[in-house]
């Protein structure tokens, strides 16, 4: 029953898969603001040992806001333990906050001096376009830059993510990352940029991790 089924979903790509040139479609960005529930599967290689690898599931939900360049994000479960971070990037303030525990049992707030990056599909692509399934329509966009390549998915309609994947090899570990973007809505909650007023400051900007460096937002 299963190989049946995979046989009729091959032959679903096989016809409606339509490459083209991705500049027809043009670069485009995301929504100024949008909200998702946002899935990640992360798998780190280490170099020295690379028949070893760490899995790492996450689910998070991310409010994406442009106009005023910030995004905050909440991981509630990581490899199914339940968890509670929210992280604050103000990129105008200059301001990062680390927020533990839904009570806000600690707080910290670091300097952020990096600039700002839009949610755009990276530029130097070349593309594949998904006939859609009704109306959602979907283009998929393959790029190499100098550490990372991969590929982003996102809808015609208006550029709205709804996957990135990416292999990196900088580093100590080689790793790959997919993220899959759910259940937007086109407005952000104001209330996720809020922080407590007892929040502790910090002088030392936090490193981003190998895996981060790979991000398409933020």
């Amino acid at each position: 029953m299963l190989k049946h089924i995979v046989s009729i979903l091959c032959q679903f790509l096989i016809w409606t898969l339509q490459f083209h040139d991705v500049s027809a479609a043009g670069f485009c960005c995301s929504p100024s603001k949008w909200t998702a529930n946002v899935r990640t599967l992360r798998q780190e290689f280490p170099k020295d040992d690379p028949k070893s690898v760490k899995l790492t599931w996450t689910w998070q939900t991310m409010n994406y806001d442009a106009v005023n360049q910030r995004v905050a994000i909440v991981t509630f479960s990581e490899n199914d333990a339940p968890v509670f971070e929210r992280q604050v990037l103000d990129y105008a303030k200059g301001e990062q906050y680390v927020i533990e525990g839904e009570t806000h049992k600690t707080c910290v707030r670091h300097p952020l001096t990096k600039s700002f990056k839009k949610a755009c599909v990276p530029e130097g692509t070349t593309g594949v376009y998904f006939a859609g399934i009704a109306s959602m329509s979907e283009n998929t966009v393959y790029f190499t830059q100098p550490d990372v390549t991969g590929y982003v998915t996102v809808t015609l309609a208006d550029c709205a993510f709804v996957q990135a994947v990416t292999y990196g090899s900088g580093g100590d570990a080689v790793i790959s990352q997919n993220v899959q973007y759910m259940n937007q809505t086109l407005s952000v909650d104001p209330s996720a940029f809020k922080v407590p007023d007892n929040c502790r400051d910090s002088q030392d900007e936090l490193v981003p991790e190998q895996w981060q460096k790979y991000s398409i937002i933020g």
